[in-house]
């Protein structure tokens, strides 16, 4: 039987997407535990403010096999389902996030504070080891199959050691994270509040956003953690950095930190759909929507994977 290797890569491809990172990522490295499916939204106190007949709404990016291409699209997804990443064994989920998942967010408490930039930059970790994992599988399949050379430098090749490479930098960056949790210095982070009074809650966020240098090293490392969380009639909007990024930080979003009101709102609006993948909308919210801004709010999401749209505006990116 003739074997058609385009048609064999897409259902090897297949299977790749089905694997999982199932080692436990806490910071001592120790643990041989594997890990479990955990919320990277926390559950109980922030994701049940945000569901509606048991699910909410994400925007996701499929991919599309046959096409060898990515679709985006909202999608209703299952509370148990929606922001899980396997990135912790039982044992150190509940041990390391116990502050926070018991009790209400204490925004003067720093290792509250500490504990929600934490588990951001641990499911973002899991993210880029995921996809690092997968691209050099695919790579791998495609040399199998006579698909692309494995002994001179093509862009297959490149791309995977991208993915790969891109997972070792957030390595590097989580590390600094593991030792300041492991040390308990708390105050090594340091954080921007924003509280939207009496604002009914549409959206909710936990992500990294990164504008590091392709040079692998630590203090190329600057990034932001954002969370955006409903708590009490309140909306929270918190910008948090290692504290050797806070200048950089504070350069990136003057414009959010020095506008107020629907200003405000709106620059936050179009930050996190340019910046965060890891994003839940409100269903409620989402189907008040019309037609038009489902549409330019998928299309900007997209776009600004690839794209500067810093320059682009309109209305219809308002999310509260």
């Amino acid at each position: 039987m003739v074997i058609d290797p385009k048609k064999e890569l897409t259902s090897r491809a297949g299977e790749l997407l089905r694997t999982r990172v199932v080692r436990c990522l806490e910071p001592t490295e120790l643990c041989k535990k594997n890990s479990i499916r955990a919320h990277s939204i926390q559950n109980k106190r922030i994701l049940s403010q945000m569901v509606s007949r048991g699910h909410v709404v994400m925007i996701k990016l499929s991919p599309d096999l046959s096409q060898s291409r990515a679709v985006i699209d909202y999608k209703y997804v299952g509370r148990n389902m929606a922001t899980t990443f396997t990135g912790l064994c039982s044992k150190h989920d509940n041990s390391i996030f116990r502050a926070i998942d018991r009790t209400e967010v204490d925004f003067t408490n720093q290792e509250h504070l500490f504990l929600l930039c934490y588990r951001a930059v641990l499911r973002e970790f899991h993210a880029t080891l995921r996809a690092g994992l997968l691209n050099q599988g695919l790579y791998s399949e495609k040399v199998e199959l006579g698909l692309t050379r494995g002994d001179i430098p093509t862009n297959d090749g490149l791309l995977a050691t991208w993915f790969v490479s891109n997972s070792y930098e957030f390595y590097l960056y989580k590390r600094l994270f593991d030792e300041l949790l492991l040390s308990r210095m708390f105050d090594q982070v340091q954080h921007r509040l924003i509280v939207l009074k009496n604002v009914e809650p549409t959206i909710a966020v936990s992500s990294v956003v990164g504008y590091s240098s392709a040079a692998i090293n630590k203090e190329d490392n600057e990034r932001i953690i954002l969370n955006v969380f409903p708590e009490g009639r309140d909306m929270c909007i918190l910008f948090s950095c290692h504290s050797k990024d806070a200048s950089y930080v504070d350069f990136h979003i003057s414009d959010i930190l020095t506008s107020e009101g629907d200003l405000q709102k709106y620059r936050i609006s179009k930050y996190v759909l340019a910046c965060c993948e890891n994003l839940v909308i409100h269903p409620t919210y989402f189907e008040k929507w019309p037609d038009e801004k489902k549409d330019i709010v998928k299309w900007f999401y997209a776009k600004t994977i690839t794209q500067d749209l810093d320059d682009y505006e309109n209305e219809l990116l308002y999310l509260f």
